[in-house]
C-alpha cells in the first residue's frame, strides 16, 4: 500500500542492553529501547547478520525477476508508453536493479520512496529514482486538521525530505510514491509510517551475532589446553622456570598440521597435557543460529529451506520446488502486483492494469501449464454453452472475464 507520512521523531535510543540477569528497571529500558529502535539499527543489522541479509537479498533477487505487462479491461496484454519507463528506470539502473533496490530498502526500513520525474503529467513519467529511507523526514502541513477528515493529500503532507551528501533534498507530496509496511502506529510522530519488519527481529539477530562472536573467541582465542611439569624431586614437583615456559610458549607456535610446520615435539622436559578444549555442540551455537534464522525467514513469509544446502534425495528437492512455488504464489507476486498497481494508479491508468509476468520461472512452468489447460477448458464450455443456448453471449463473456481474473 502506497501511504504518506506526517515528520516522525528523531529522539530513539540505538542502545541493547542484554545482561544475563536483569533487574526489572533493566527489562523496562531495555524493552523500551527494543520498541524505539531507528533506522540506523535497521541497517546495522542487515549488514552484519548474514542470515537476515541473505533472505532480504533472496528476496529482492526474485522480485526484481519479474516481467512488467499491461493488460485492458477484458484481461488483453497491451502496449502502452509507461512500460518503456520498466524497461530503464533511470540512468544507472536496468530495472533488475531497480527493483530489487526497493524492494531490498523496504524490507530493511518498511520504508521505500520513490521520485519519478515526468515534468508536468505524470503518465509521462519518463525515468525512476529510489530515494534513500533512513532518516526520511514527512512534514506536515500547517493546520490543525484531524487527516481522518481530510480528504487531499496536500492538506496532510506539506513536503518530503531526504538527506543525501550532506545537503536536504526536498520534494512535493505529488512528487513521492510511498511505499510502508505494518502501519499499526497511530501516534502523533509516527502516523501513517511504515514500521519495519525487522523491529521485533532484533534479539534474534543479536543472538546470531552473539553466536558467531562466541565461535570466534573459541575458534582465534581460547587455549587448547595445560602442558604442565611433572619433574619431580625430593621437594616434589619441581617447578618450571619463566624462561623454560617462554621458550616452550615460542617452540608450540612451530607445531601444526598446516605446511611448514613441526609436527613432532621434542624436548627434555618431563610434561603432561591436559586439554582446555570446549565441545562447540555442546554449547547449541549452530542450534541457536539455526532456530533465529528461522524466526527471521518466518518475519518475511520466506521458506527457510530454500537457503539449506541441497539434499540428494527426491522426496526433500520436490518438498523444496513446492516451497519454492508456495513462496512466489503467498509473497512475489501479490507484492509485486500490489507494487505496480501503485505506480498505474499514480499514472492515471484508467481500466488498465499493470501486473507482473513470471512465465519464465523454471518453477512455475507446472502451474502455467495448467492453468493454461483451464483456460482452454473454460472457454470450450462456455462456447459450447453459448452455442447450445444455455446462456446468452455476454453472459458468457462476463464468466470468462471472472475466470481470468
Amino acid at each position: 500500500m502506497s501511504l504518506f507520512n506526517p515528520i516522525r521523531s528523531k529522539s530513539y535510543s540505538e542502545t541493547l542492553i542484554t545482561p544475563t540477569f536483569i533487574p526489572l528497571d533493566w527489562l523496562s529500558n531495555y524493552l523500551a529501547n527494543v520498541g524505539d529502535a531507528t533506522d540506523k539499527k535497521f541497517l546495522e543489522l542487515y549488514l552484519s547478520v548474514p542470515e537476515l541479509q541473505a533472505i532480504i537479498n533472496y528476496r529482492g533477487r526474485v522480485f526484481g525477476s519479474m516481467r512488467v505487462k499491461a493488460f485492458d479491461a477484458s484481461g488483453k496484454e497491451i502496449d502502452i508508453p509507461q512500460l518503456k519507463v520498466f524497461k530503464k528506470p533511470n540512468p544507472l539502473q536496468n530495472f533488475k536493479e531497480f527493483a530489487m533496490q526497493y524492494h531490498v530498502l523496504r524490507d530493511i526500513f518498511g520504508n521505500e520512496f520513490i521520485h519519478p520525474i515526468f515534468g508536468v503529467d505524470p503518465s509521462m513519467t519518463a525515468t525512476m529514482w529510489n530515494l534513500p529511507p533512513m532518516d526520511a523526514e514527512i512534514i506536515p502541513a500547517e493546520n490543525k486538521i484531524i487527516p481522518f477528515n481530510t480528504t487531499e493529500l496536500k492538506e496532510i503532507i506539506k513536503e518530503y525530505h531526504f538527506k543525501y551528501d550532506g545537503q536536504t533534498i526536498k520534494y512535493q507530496p505529488i512528487e513521492i510514491i510511498h511505499f510502508n509496511d505494518n502501519q499499526v502506529r497511530f501516534d502523533k510522530n509516527r502516523f501513517l509510517l511504515g514500521d519495519s519488519k525487522l523491529r521485533p527481529l532484533i534479539q534474534p539477530c543479536e543472538n546470531i551475532k552473539s553466536a558467531y562472536e562466541a565461535r570466534g573467541v573459541l575458534i582465534q582465542n581460547s587455549a587448547l589446553g595445560i602442558l604442565s611439569n611433572v619433574g619431580t624431586d625430593q621437594a616434589g614437583t619441581v617447578p618450571m622456570n619463566p624462561d623454560d615456559k617462554d621458550q616452550l610458549h615460542e617452540d608450540y607456535k612451530k607445531y601444526g598440521l598446516t605446511k611448514n610446520k613441526w609436527n613432532l615435539i621434542i624436548t627434555n622436559a618431563s610434561l603432561k597435557w591436559q586439554s582446555m578444549a570446549v565441545k562447540t555442540g555442546d554449547l547449541k551455537l549452530f542450534e541457536e543460529v539455526d532456530s533465529d534464522f528461522r524466526t527471521i525467514a518466518g518475519q518475511y513469509n520466506f521458506p527457510p529451506e530454500l537457503l539449506q544446502p541441497k539434499s540428494g534425495s527426491s522426496l526433500n528437492q520436490e518438498s523444496k520446488n513446492e516451497s519454492l512455488k508456495q513462496f512466489y504464489q503467498d509473497s512475489m507476486i501479490p507484492e509485486s502486483d500490489e507494487w505496480l498497481q501503485e505506480f498505474a494508479n499514480f499514472f492515471g491508468l484508467e481500466n488498465i492494469t499493470l501486473k507482473s509476468d513470471w512465465s519464465h520461472v523454471p518453477a512455475l512452468q507446472d502451474d502455467i501449464e495448467l492453468r493454461s489447460k483451464s483456460i482452454n477448458w473454460a472457454a470450450t464450455g462456455l462456447s459450447k454453452a453459448k452455442d447450445s443456448g444455455l446462456i446468452a453471449e455476454a453472459e458468457a463473456q462476463e464468466e470468462f472475464k471472472k475466470f481470468l481474473s
